[in-house]
């Protein structure tokens, strides 16, 4: 009937809004400036690079704009992932 639809659908929203504060806690946006990119190629190689952090997922890539945005485990430190540029030959703008 209609007040179990109403339940079930409460609870699917409860569930939702939980999984939604797990993975915000859980998972950190990290907005980051790299010098040194002037292709697709070199987008690839920095893509490659942070994506073998286990933990770590690319966003977005520009190659035009330096700007890469990346997700990542919270307990993931800032020195992975500038050793992981650095180990693709790029470096970032705020060193």
């Amino acid at each position: 009937s209609s007040k179990k639809w109403r339940h079930i659908l409460c609870v699917l929203f409860l569930f939702r809004y939980f999984i939604y504060l797990i993975i915000r806690y859980m998972v950190t946006k990290k907005l980051l400036q790299v010098a040194g990119m002037h292709c697709k190629s070199c987008e690839i190689m920095v893509r490659d690079a942070i994506e073998e952090i286990d933990g770590c997922h690319v966003e977005s890539i520009s190659s035009k704009t330096g700007k890469l945005s990346i997700m990542c485990s919270k307990d993931i430190p800032e020195e992975s992932i500038q050793d992981a540029i650095h180990q693709a030959g790029y470096a970032l703008h705020n060193e």
